[in-house]
């Protein structure tokens, strides 16, 4: 009797399906305490008409709040940080999203987050966003389910 091949993992195994969303012109301040409201490291960012055009993490929050404390005006990071609060998270985002198939296999996803530092996969199906995986995702995968 011969031996059944092994299933590889794939994105569609680990996803999450049920993806939040945030607004590109949601302000900053609001979806930063969604981030940490729903202990999230990254959200998708849509466009008015619901297409993918960025993805936004806590790595992007540090980003700008490294960026206001670097810059050469005087006062207090705390009043700079208060200073920027209702510009949109459009200002922020990254918007090289490296989005990943359904059916892209768990060493690939890897290979990904250790070549390009990525924190969170949009899971697009025919540009349509089906879910998302975080580096939590591909650890328990990893670990757990191997």
């Amino acid at each position: 009797m011969a031996k059944a091949k092994k299933k590889h993992i794939l994105a569609r195994d680990i996803m999450t399906e049920d993806v939040h969303v945030v607004q590109e012109k949601m302000p900053i301040h609001q979806v930063a305490h969604l981030m940490l409201r729903m202990k999230v490291s990254g959200y998708p960012v849509v466009n008015g008409k619901g297409k993918v055009v960025g993805i936004v993490t806590l790595t992007d929050l540090f980003i700008l709040i490294n960026r206001l404390s670097r810059e050469g005006k005087a006062g207090r990071l705390e009043d700079k940080i208060k200073s920027c609060r209702f510009k949109t998270i459009k200002e922020i985002m990254s918007r090289n999203v490296i989005a990943i198939s359904p059916k892209t296999p768990l060493h690939e996803i890897i290979e990904a987050v250790v070549n390009w530092n990525i924190h969170s996969f949009p899971v697009m199906d025919k540009n349509k966003l089906v879910g998302i995986i975080g580096r939590h995702d591909i650890l328990n995968a990893a670990f757990v389910y191997t």
